[in-house]
């Protein structure tokens, strides 16, 4: 069965994570979140947002589809 997951982060000014956080889950999958989340962290930086060449935080969203076997 697919499983969908969605996540949010901020993107800070110097493009590292922060404020990760489980939009949507799969019902009872509490380590699965924890271990989403782990992962993202460890998430090269990103390049920020920016405005009028000013570096912004900005909020990711992203969809995750998986297929558990």
């Amino acid at each position: 069965a697919k499983e969908d997951l969605e996540f949010r982060f901020v993107v800070e000014k110097d493009g590292s994570l922060s404020r990760i956080e489980i939009l949507k889950s799969v019902e009872g999958s509490i380590n699965f979140d924890k271990e989403v989340k782990r992962l993202i962290s460890l998430m090269p930086n990103w390049k920020p947002g920016t405005s009028n060449n000013i570096k912004l935080r900005v909020y990711m969203t992203l969809p995750i589809q998986f297929k558990l076997i």
